[in-house]
């Protein structure tokens, strides 16, 4: 896709959540863009849990016991986060790059399988960002990477959502 950011500074706008609609999440007045996206996310749910089983079932060395899918983020948090993170992304609303508001880990216990679990979300899902947290891990010594997937979810009108998965080798 060549990045999310264009030469100018600005970002591409298929990266930005959708609604119910199809379209960027705060484009209908009706509501606001928050609402819009924890709406759209609901119906993400059960398509990011089938997607991540899937994943889990398919890559050797995963099982059930190493995903773990995590609650939608507080409404509070969120709002704060597009406040602080995004306010000044083109085009906007803030809210419509929260990435996520659905979460999930899975932990892997080997190289290899960490490995293999890169090459099947390259061969069966549409990375938009990667962030690498092993050069500089936390101050637990957490390491991981984080990858925002893009899941198609196919409502009248259609819609995607990106949800942030944390994918960690321990």
């Amino acid at each position: 896709s060549g990045g999310m950011e264009k030469n100018d500074g600005s970002f591409k706008g298929e990266y930005q959540q959708q609604n119910i609609h199809g379209e960027p999440v705060g484009s209908k007045r009706e509501s606001s863009a928050l609402d819009e996206l924890y709406v759209a996310a609901e119906l993400v749910i059960p398509v990011q849990k089938a997607f991540l089983e899937r994943l889990v079932s398919s890559v050797p060395g995963l099982d059930s016991d190493s995903l773990k899918i995590g609650l939608p983020k507080i409404r509070e948090r969120a709002q704060e986060k597009a406040k602080d993170s995004y306010s000044n992304r083109v085009p906007g609303p803030p809210e419509s790059w929260l990435y996520d508001i659905l979460r999930a880990t899975i932990t892997c216990y080997s190289v290899e399988v960490f490995l293999e679990l890169i090459i099947w979300l390259e061969t069966n899902a549409h990375i938009v960002k990667a962030k690498n947290r092993f050069a500089t891990p936390s101050a637990t010594g957490f390491r991981a990477v984080l990858f925002v997937v893009q899941i198609p979810v196919t409502v009248a009108d259609g819609t995607y959502q990106h949800c942030s998965h944390r994918y960690s080798h321990v």
